[in-house]
């Protein structure tokens, strides 16, 4: 079957053709050769060249490219909402929306200067500059709060880490077995088996979730490779997400080293305590002590505790992925999260901040300007060629 998209109607905003044939490779191949015999009026199309087109062509704009490569790339239920919200434009009304206020306030500053500040009244011309520094306030704050929320969309886009720490033999690789489903790491009663740190990644409800295990947390003396092994996981506890500090029945943990602990409990944004082998306390414990710091109770052997558990994790990743930028009664996910977003929104921020303080009206329409022209950069609005390349080598041939 062969489909023919009109312009400006089709994907690219050009005429396009479109072939539907069978998937055997040898089907394929067999079209692409006649369709080569055609000789220089027809080639292969380069990496995310329709998409470039669609750009080049005002069907989509510089957000809605990255989030469609995001899309085409993503893994998880919340990868993909956080994609498709930017590729199918939320990006790009954001920054429609900020340019628009930012074109207004300028046109009204630009208005007063035209007419000429002697020819208007001392108030009109402060009530002119007052209103547009509350517009201007409004904006900076909105701008700040998609900066500040930009590392939960790349936590979402990277992995959530959760570190696993304790001492020897309370059963962490264990869990970390009992998290992915499968034997991701060796199991054995001799203390310090895991060495190395072990990394493996899960779908928890939707978000990608990277588990790491590693040597079990004591003093050691006499053995170098343990010593780097504690080392190793002391820092990939340093940079996690949730750290996840296991202990476990029938063993006493006092002289375990875990003051090593201290510090990275305070500093982690959420800490969840785990107690292992209930099978080898009371039947009829509950799945949680009453202590200071409440310990979930599990037995990776029986399974018994592991959906409570796994439940709170969950609950602790949309704590730490929630979107904090408000939007009516609901929130709207940080889309402008890349770099080179951030790179505009700090050069934006730091123009109207600029601008709040000014008193000479042409100094204050520059700096109007220039938040605006950072803010259209996001988009491609201008300035654009540099970026495109680095783009669209991330699409894989015809996207």
């Amino acid at each position: 079957m062969v489909v023919h998209f009109k312009q400006p109607h089709s994907f690219t905003g050009e005429d396009v053709v479109e072939f539907h044939v069978h998937g055997g490779r040898g089907v394929v191949q067999g079209v692409l050769d006649a369709l080569m015999s055609f000789g220089n009026h027809i080639r292969p199309a380069e990496p995310g060249e329709f998409t470039k087109r669609a750009f080049q062509n005002g069907k989509m704009d510089l957000t809605q490219i990255e989030g469609l490569g995001d899309l085409l790339s993503s893994q998880t239920a919340a990868q993909r909402d956080v994609a498709l919200a930017s590729a199918t434009g939320l990006g790009k009304d954001i920054v429609r929306r900020w340019r628009q206020s930012l074109i207004t306030c300028i046109a009204s500053i630009e208005a007063v200067i035209d007419f000429g500040e002697d020819d208007i009244e001392p108030d009109d011309v402060n009530h002119v500059l007052e209103r547009a520094r509350e517009t201007a306030d409004g904006l900076y704050h909105d701008i700040q709060a998609h900066i500040q929320a930009a590392p939960r969309t790349e936590m979402i886009k990277e992995g959530i880490k959760a570190v696993l720490v304790g001492p020897p033999n309370v059963g962490k690789s264990s869990l970390l077995n009992a998290l992915v489903g499968r034997q991701a790491a060796i199991v054995s009663h001799h203390a310090g088996t895991t060495r190395d740190v072990i990394e493996t990644a899960l779908d928890l409800h939707g978000h990608k979730v990277i588990i790491q295990d590693g040597a079990g947390i004591r003093d050691v003396l006499d053995d170098d490779i343990e010593k780097e092994g504690i080392s190793r996981i002391l820092h990939a506890a340093k940079h996690a997400h949730i750290l996840i500090v296991m202990s476990s029945f029938g063993m006493d943990h006092d002289d375990d080293g875990l003051e090593n602990l201290a510090e990275l409990v305070d500093g982690a944004p959420c800490v969840l305590y785990v107690k292992n082998k209930m099978d080898l306390s009371d039947d009829n414990a509950p799945l949680s002590e009453s202590t200071d710091r409440q310990e979930r109770l599990i037995s990776c052997k029986t399974g018994r505790g592991m959906d409570t558990l796994i439940n709170d994790m969950a609950q602790a990743v949309k704590q730490l992925t929630a979107s904090p930028i408000p939007h009516g009664s609901t929130s709207i996910p940080p889309v402008l999260h890349r770099k080179r977003h951030l790179r505009h929104l700090h050069n934006a921020a730091l123009a109207l901040d600029r601008f709040r303080q000014m008193t000479a009206l042409e100094l204050a329409a520059e700096e109007l300007r220039m938040a605006a022209r950072q803010v259209e950069r996001i988009t491609g609005e201008i300035d654009v060629e540099d970026i495109l390349d680095s783009i669209f080598t991330e699409f894989c041939i015809g996207k």
